[in-house]
């Protein structure tokens, strides 16, 4: 039996490392590309050169663009850009290093739960294989979540190894001032307190994130801007469509591994560390699925609840053994078709960078106010888009703004240029309104025309 299990956790563990190869080896490389590869990049490297330039990131009232995030990956890579470093791949780098220091977090966690290495390795590159199966537009790639959950599962994985609940409380609040969705383990671990009936710890928990946090919001408001708050707590249209349809694609990937962490955090829920990965994973399942609706929200909601769900669908295989370790492989189904898919990304890129360069050249020599719904193609070409266009769009679905006044600046021909497309998706996206892309048609010519974005100006 014991040759069975040792056979079962290396033919695992083979699949996993033959799996990373196939889909991480296309998606690194795509990464060294000087091209936006998902819309949120080119906004990023705005907010982490504002900061770079000492511009108030919340200096004035939302009006036809935002800054929704807490300010510390902006500093920070603002920082080293004032050092010289290139923003784009500086927060591509950092990205990729917190989606392995995640990934190492998960491994030494299990291994020191389990007593057994091999354990630790499955969870540990499970969980970054899963994470690009689930979303590969998030390895490598300038976005500040995984800096921010790498604070968080640290504190975690802290926490469970009976740290300092200070520390703990420090590191749950540079994850939430990195970014403010991250609640799902510091919930898990205050519930894992209370439950324990550990009065004293947890008002120590409490008073050191509140001490930490009102700190760090004295420093925002200070150097950053009054309208903190008016610019993270924009409004969000929400959509229930959206809710089910991104709850589903979570589920079908990865149900089974969800049902062995539970069932392995209920069993256990009398001791500490799986009374607490209980709690947490409920809770980030909980808040995924209420994030998910929301306007413009990913499948990124879902990384803390694949995180826990990973490590502990491992410990319940390692633990329970059976036919239940099987369900570990459900997820690797959907491997051929997302490898594949990179792949072909990949054989398209270089189209996608010569037209992005094009477009840069084109912009540089052009004057007057532009708008770029790829926002990294206006920073380069040294403009500052008109207004944000995701922005925008959700404000006129949410009807706080009135889509006339944006086709106003069409009619008028007030922007001497417009940017539409990205090199992810299709041209026609609904940060437009049906109207402007109309009226842009009508009174606008294409200066350049691609697969990959256009370039528009008046007739």
């Amino acid at each position: 039996m014991s040759r069975i299990i040792r056979h079962f956790w290396t033919l695992y563990l083979t699949l996993l490392g033959l799996g990373a190869l196939a889909l991480l080896a296309p998606l690194l490389a795509r990464g060294l590309a000087d091209v936006e590869i998902d819309s949120d990049e080119g906004w990023n490297v705005v907010r982490a050169l504002r900061a770079a330039a000492h511009v108030q990131l919340y200096g004035q009232p939302p009006g036809l663009d935002f800054t929704n995030y807490p300010p510390l990956s902006f500093h920070l890579i603002g920082a080293l850009s004032a050092l010289g470093l290139d923003p784009l791949f500086t927060g591509r780098a950092l990205a990729l290093l917190a989606l392995l220091g995640l990934g190492g977090l998960a491994g030494s966690l299990v291994a020191r739960l389990c007593g057994q290495a091999w354990a630790g390795a499955c969870a540990g590159l499970g969980f970054i294989l899963f994470l690009a199966l689930f979303m590969p537009v998030r390895v490598a790639v300038d976005d500040p979540q995984l800096l921010g959950m790498l604070a968080e599962m640290a504190g975690f994985v802290l926490f469970l190894r009976r740290g300092p609940l200070w520390l703990v409380a420090f590191l749950f609040v540079l994850a939430l001032f990195t970014k403010h969705s991250l609640l799902a383990l510091p919930i898990g671990v205050g519930l894992a307190l209370l439950w324990q009936r550990r009065w004293a710890e947890l008002g120590l928990f409490l008073a050191a994130g509140m001490a930490l946090a009102d700190a760090l919001l004295w420093l925002s408001f200070r150097f950053d801007g009054p309208y903190f708050f008016a610019h993270l707590l924009a409004p969000r249209a929400f959509s229930w469509q959206d809710m089910a349809s991104q709850t589903g694609s979570f589920l079908v990937r990865f149900w089974p591994l969800l049902a062995l962490a539970l069932g392995w955090g209920w069993q256990g829920r009398r001791e500490p560390a799986p009374q607490a990965c209980l709690l947490a994973l409920i809770a980030a399942l909980v808040l995924g699925i209420g994030f998910s609706g929301g306007d413009g929200v990913g499948l990124n909601v879902f990384f803390e609840a694949l995180w826990l769900g990973t490590l502990m669908a491992v410990m319940a295989g390692a633990a329970q053994g059976g036919w239940r370790r099987w369900a570990l492989l459900w997820p690797l189904l959907f491997l051929p078709m997302a490898s594949l898919s990179a792949w072909r990304e990949l054989d398209a890129l270089p189209q996608a960078r010569a037209e992005f360069a094009a477009a840069r050249t084109a912009l540089q020599a052009i004057k007057g106010p532009v708008v770029c719904e790829n926002l990294l193609l206006c920073t380069e070409a040294g403009h500052q888009s008109a207004f944000s266009p995701y922005f925008v769009a959700s404000r006129i679905r949410d009807g706080k703004l009135s889509a006339a006044q944006i086709d106003t600046l069409l009619r008028s021909h007030s922007l001497v240029a417009v940017q539409i497309g990205a090199t992810d998706r299709p041209i026609h996206r609904p940060q437009f309104t049906p109207d402007f892309l109309a009226i842009l048609h009508q009174d606008y010519r294409p200066l350049q025309q691609g697969r990959t974005l256009s370039l528009w100006v008046p007739r």
